[in-house]
């Protein structure tokens, strides 16, 4: 028996070994640090592009019936040109400069190396903001330094990366168990049947460790060594995922809903801390703290961090033909079309609640940064309980709908309650790239499935520059007759990808009948 002073050591020495090899601590200061200051900065950004007003442009614009509700003064036509172009061209900076510099930096740093020089990017944005404050607010284009310098080194894109590598690859239980965690197996270990389970994993198991299946034309686990003919037969038919796999799975989702809770956080008080001077100093304290986190607490697990494919990897995703290349293509289509579908109408809603109607501030536009940051909880929670009675194809279904009907009725919101109202339909709509990737990862040879996920994203964050652009200058064009019809095109071509998910869908189902028969066929002979 231990004595609770024990007990108590032994978990805060548990917790220190996991706070120095987990990204969680990092993911929740960026998030909440950028939470922080982009609405604040794209407020701002709009504001002093839009102050640049002559009465005649407000007349114009009354004129027109164009109004805030509140009976607040909206900008001049000419004014709300020339800041959703500001707005626009900000948020290209941010989808375009980090592409170069995250290719190369991400494949010639460690994961701990990756964070720590995009958080020294990120720091230098909310520096540059104070600088321009400093010298007493130049011309609005200057503001365009802050999405440049934050994302100059890889920008959150490498963060991110950085981070989930590092929680893929971090420490298991299994190879350097905590006293604790030992307890824990130990206690597992005396239940014979998850003995024997244990006893026929070999010691290095991992989640990575998939066979490609030529029988049915896509690649499940393959059979461990040693096992009989009855584990062969039965290695055909969906096994169980592994322990390790399970906790991986439990270490990814746990750094998504961090950052969706943190991003919350920051949302809600972005807006209520004074002056945007104090809101990009608290954004640099939290930027800091980071910063000396990841230097001096953080380290890379000791096992190493395996890189992405290399140049050869990637031309073998595009060229190697086997029977499952219609649907990894179908599924990168349907990753991008819904990439393209969802920038489009996000992008576009930080100029559609800035302009009239709506004519937010920044205190509202950090409220609806945290209300839609709130939609990582929701769809993890979705997709934890709809996942026990839907398939896959079923969750991307769910999450497109959710999707499409929402952004439907963004294009006819004329008040902040509406808004708020329609985007609650949205809560769910999270949960379909997640499982477009997963489908991805059945249908795609282990070998190549990093090579095809480095090219979706590359060509993702391509699109968002092209997309980010297309869409707002429509919404330039059409908001002076009506305004929602980005939002419709939107609705319209993320719908567009449920063709694709039934021909999915239908493949697989057949493809697991004809499996079922062929195991049967096996067991009775």
């Amino acid at each position: 028996m231990t004595s609770r002073r024990e007990r108590i050591k032994t978990w805060g020495q548990d917790v220190w070994s996991w706070l120095r090899v987990s990204p969680v601590p990092l993911v929740a200061l960026v998030a909440l640090a950028g939470a922080i200051i982009e609405p604040a900065f794209f407020a701002m950004l709009y504001k002093e592009a839009a102050n640049a007003v002559t009465e005649r442009g407000y007349a114009e614009l009354s004129g027109a019936g164009n109004t805030c509700e509140g009976h607040k003064k909206p900008p001049s036509i000419g004014g709300q040109d020339r800041a959703a172009r500001l707005v626009t061209w900000a948020q290209v900076a941010l989808s375009l400069t980090p592409v170069l510099p995250g290719l190369v930096l991400s494949r010639t740093l460690g994961c701990k190396a990756m964070m720590l020089i995009s958080m020294i990017a990120m720091f230098f944005g909310p520096f540059s903001l104070v600088i321009l404050f400093w010298l007493n607010r130049p011309e609005p284009e200057w503001l365009l330094l802050f999405p440049i310098l934050r994302a100059l080194f890889g920008g959150f894109s490498l963060f991110w990366g950085g981070a989930n590598t590092l929680a893929a690859a971090g420490q298991t239980e299994e190879a350097n168990p905590t006293p604790s965690a030992q307890l824990r197996r130990n206690s597992v270990t005396r239940r014979p049947h998850l003995e024997r389970l244990l006893q026929s994993q070999p010691d290095n198991h991992s989640y990575s460790s998939i066979g490609q299946d030529e029988s049915n034309g896509h690649f499940d686990r393959p059979s461990e060594p040693g096992s009989g003919s009855v584990d062969d037969r039965l290695s055909k038919r969906s096994l169980p995922p592994t322990i390790t796999s399970v906790k991986l799975s439990r270490r990814l989702m746990g750094i998504e809903v961090t950052l969706g809770a943190f991003s919350i956080l920051g949302g809600l008080i972005s807006g209520h801390l004074g002056t945007p001077s104090m809101v990009a100093l608290t954004s640099l304290v939290i930027y800091t703290v980071a910063i000396i986190w990841g230097a001096f607490v953080l380290r890379d697990p000791p096992g190493g961090i395996q890189f992405p494919g290399s140049a050869i990897d990637v031309r073998m995703a595009c060229c190697h033909v086997t029977r499952p290349t219609l649907s990894v293509v179908l599924l990168v289509s349907m990753s991008l079309v819904f990439t393209l579908s969802v920038t489009g109408g996000m992008h576009l809603l930080r100029v559609f609640v800035l302009s009239a109607p709506l004519c937010w501030d920044n205190v509202m536009l950090g409220y609806g940064d945290a209300f839609g940051d709130s939609f990582y909880v929701t769809g993890f929670l979705a997709n934890l309980v709809l996942s026990a009675y839907l398939p896959p194809e079923g969750l991307i279904a769910v999450g497109v709908a959710s999707y499409s009907l929402g952004v439907v009725g963004l294009a006819f919101v004329e008040s902040t309650s509406a808004f708020f109202a329609v985007r609650s339909i949205m809560c769910v709509a999270l949960i379909t790239m997640p499982n477009i990737r997963s489908l991805l990862a059945k249908f795609t040879n282990p070998e190549h499935l990093r090579a095809v996920y480095t090219i979706t994203g590359l060509l993702g964050s391509l699109l968002n520059v092209a997309v980010t652009l297309g869409f707002n200058n429509m919404f330039m064009a059409y908001q002076n007759t009506f305004r929602g019809a980005p939002f419709l095109l939107s609705a319209a071509i993320s719908t567009s990808i449920l063709i694709p998910l039934l021909i999915i869908w239908r493949t697989n189902k057949e493809q697991n009948a004809a499996q079922n028969v062929e195991a049967t066929v096996t067991e009775v002979t």
